[in-house]
C-alpha cells in the first residue's frame, strides 16, 4: 500500500513540475496557444514571446506611393509629402493636402526608393 502511495505521489509531483518558457519554442513545445500573426507569438504566465525569424520579410504587396513629377533641377527640390509621405512632389510647387490613412505600401524606405529629380520631374526612384 505504501508503494502506491509513494508512486502517485511522485507521478503527482513530476505532473507538476514544469519546464521553463523564456521564448516562443519553449512556449509552443509547452502547449501555449500560438497566435497566427507574422511572426507567430506565443502567450505564457502574462508574457509574450515572438518566432524569431531568419529569413527576410518578403513584400507582398507593390509600392503605392505617387510621383507628382512636380518640376525640379536637382533632388534637394524633391520632398516626401502627403500626411502619410506617400507623394513625392516639388518644393517649388503648391504642396499637396492628402487624407490620413496610413497603408503599408506607402512606406518608401521599405520599398528602397526614395524621392529625387529624374529627368526634371520629382519621381520615387
Amino acid at each position: 500500500m505504501k508503494k502506491y502511495l509513494l508512486l502517485i505521489f511522485l507521478i503527482f509531483i513530476l505532473g507538476c513540475v514544469q519546464e521553463e518558457i523564456n521564448d516562443f519554442e519553449s512556449c509552443a513545445k509547452a502547449g501555449n496557444p500560438v497566435m497566427e500573426s507574422y511572426p507567430r507569438q506565443c502567450r505564457a504566465n502574462d508574457q509574450t514571446f515572438v518566432e524569431e525569424l531568419d529569413e527576410p520579410v518578403e513584400v507582398e504587396e507593390p509600392f503605392c506611393g505617387t510621383s507628382i513629377g512636380g518640376k525640379c533641377e536637382s533632388d534637394d527640390e524633391c520632398v516626401k509629402g502627403g500626411c502619410s509621405s506617400q507623394l513625392c512632389e516639388s518644393k517649388n510647387e503648391e504642396p499637396l493636402n492628402t487624407i490620413c490613412d496610413y497603408k503599408e505600401c506607402y512606406n518608401a524606405d521599405k520599398y528602397g526608393l526614395s524621392c529625387k529629380c529624374v529627368e526634371n520631374k520629382c519621381q520615387w526612384v
